[in-house]
């Protein structure tokens, strides 16, 4: 074999050598990178209440004034009767706005009825009425109950329903009125 040869020979043996180093080193700087990441937890969901509803619902007049109490289905109070028969007669029906639940609630929605007045024989009976009329819906505090009051979880806000004729009213019906629409409801969302 002649030195060229052997040259050659030598040389695809050192590039075989290098090749496998070279492999040899990239198949070891892949392991050494290349490390398993694990990720593990777990979530629980709990079971939180919904419980919002009127309680103690009681009702106070001042004057002459009668009432009928209010039937109570959850956060409605409806069909309640009030006699009112001349100024400064007022019934107030007051009741606790009650979260036994476990969830922040927010108001979504209060309607509270719009009074309609009216008479069998006079128009004008009716106009006096309700041109003379009061009708609010307060917590105990004196703040008008609104969309978007917050009622935390486990708590309670008391509040008051008032119907009355304007004490100081110069005019008073010569017959009966009919007052209908007077039926509230709150609806609450979480918040």
């Amino acid at each position: 074999m002649d030195r060229a040869e052997r040259n050659q020979r030598e040389m695809r043996i050192i590039t075989v050598v290098a090749l496998c180093v070279a492999v040899i080193c990239l198949s070891v700087a892949y392991a050494a990178m290349n490390q398993t990441l694990k990720v593990s937890g777990e979530a629980n969901m709990r079971v939180a209440d919904w419980s919002i509803h009127f309680n103690n619902v009681n009702a106070s007049t001042t004057g002459v004034a009668t009432y009928t109490m209010p039937n109570v289905s959850n956060t409605q109070l409806s069909d309640f009767g009030v006699v009112l028969t001349k100024p400064g007669d007022s019934v107030t029906f007051t009741f606790d706005i009650v979260n036994d639940g476990g969830i922040n609630a927010v108001l979504g929605t209060l309607t509270k009825g719009k009074p309609e007045c009216s008479s069998l024989t006079s128009d004008k009976d009716a106009k006096i009425v309700c041109d003379n009329l009061i009708y609010t819906l307060e917590y105990d505090n004196g703040s008008a109950v609104e969309v978007g009051d917050t009622l935390d979880s486990n708590t309670h806000m008391s509040a008051k329903l008032k119907i009355a004729y304007k004490d100081g009213a110069k005019e008073v019906p010569e017959s009966t009125v009919n007052i209908n629409g007077l039926d509230l409801v709150l609806i609450y969302n979480q918040d």
